[in-house]
């Protein structure tokens, strides 16, 4: 890999999306749905990448058709990390990956409270 693309200097692929999205769902993609439809109705939704994070890969019960409007879907289980690519590396999560859920909360001022 060159230094150039480790920095994260833009691919030459046309194809490629240009921007991506991460999503988190607790349980499943019913939670999601509403934040995935707006996004959908972006005019830039062909050039967005959409990372849909879930325990459970197999309970996801993700909509297809919604998913179809952007220009890649990468699907990860929660805990497993991604290589450059999007695709799911195999193998245990590491224990320094595991999911925690924080809530932030903000004064008037911007301060974290």
């Amino acid at each position: 890999m060159s230094a150039a693309s480790r920095r994260g200097a833009p691919t030459t692929d046309p194809g490629a999306p240009r921007m991506s999205v991460v999503i988190v769902t607790p349980d499943t993609f019913a939670t999601i749905r509403r934040t995935v439809e707006c996004l959908a109705r972006q005019t830039a939704r062909d050039a967005l990448e959409l990372v849909v994070v879930a325990p459970s890969l197999a309970r996801l019960d993700a909509d297809g058709a919604l998913l179809a409007s952007f220009a890649r879907v990468v699907r990860s289980r929660r805990g497993h990390r991604l290589d450059r690519a999007g695709n799911a590396e195999g193998g245990a999560p590491r224990r320094s990956s595991r999911w925690r859920r924080t809530t932030h909360s903000r004064t008037r001022t911007g301060r974290s409270a």
